[in-house]
């Protein structure tokens, strides 16, 4: 039995988005709001669909600079590879943790941590709207900041 409900999990940001036609991404949950360089950050996103799923979608995961350059990023199937969406049941709340290994170098300051899916047969992101029907531009979620402390 899958959870149907997020109070189930413990979260630090909720959302309210819709992705492509049948996802909603509900929260988020981090290991931490700051970082050194090196470390990892573990970003766990929670999926809600309709069932109605046919493609192979993945979870792109970005940390981006000010200017919008990426410094680090994960891409995979959802749930550590083990949930792809075409395997989620209508209803339940999907736990999909991804981990980025910061830069060695990076440097001390504030970057932006955004997520967001794409159709893996043809690498098209799934547009994304928000409750009131505006919609996100490029289909990048922006989650929070993230600190990067000097070592």
């Amino acid at each position: 039995m899958y959870p149907r409900d997020l109070s189930a999990f413990s979260v630090d940001g909720r959302l309210d988005l819709h992705v492509g036609a049948h996802i909603d991404l509900m929260a988020y949950r981090l290991n931490a709001m700051e970082l050194s360089a090196g470390d990892t950050l573990s970003a766990t996103l929670f999926w809600q669909s309709d069932g109605l799923i046919s493609a192979d979608n993945h979870v792109f995961l970005h940390l981006t600079v000010e200017n919008g350059d990426l410094v680090a990023q994960h891409d995979g199937v959802p749930g550590s590879g083990e949930r792809p969406t075409w395997g989620w049941q209508d209803g339940e709340v999907v736990s999909d943790e991804h981990v980025i290994r910061l830069p060695e170098r990076l440097s001390a300051g504030h970057y932006t941590l955004s997520a967001g899916m794409y159709d893996f047969g043809t690498k098209t992101r799934l547009p994304v709207t928000a409750s009131t029907g505006t919609e996100v531009i490029g289909g990048r979620i922006l989650l929070t900041e993230i600190e990067v402390r000097a070592p």
